[in-house]
């Protein structure tokens, strides 16, 4: 994703009736633009205020920008929520 482009833009506001879960890894190697990250996405652009405060779930895992989605943990969260909402 462009940082600043037009679709990240429309993530600065409220997401409105669209129910959202988020995920997010913070076991980056280094830094993204000075900010810590994920090893590729910085924390700050996965962790926007508005979109926490509507979310109906928020969690972290201790892992990169790949390993995330190999996790075991991760892909059994994803599948409860969406046998809880399919």
């Amino acid at each position: 994703m462009v940082p600043g482009s037009d679709f990240l833009k429309t993530l600065d506001r409220p997401l409105q009736d669209t129910p959202h879960y988020l995920l997010f890894g913070f076991k980056g190697t280094g830094k993204v633009a000075g900010e810590n990250s994920d090893g590729v996405v910085s924390i700050a652009s996965q962790l926007k205020p508005v979109v926490q405060q509507e979310a109906r779930l928020v969690r972290s895992f201790n892992e990169d920008h790949v390993s995330i989605l190999q996790n075991g943990e991760v892909a059994a969260l994803i599948n409860k929520i969406l046998a809880e909402n399919l």
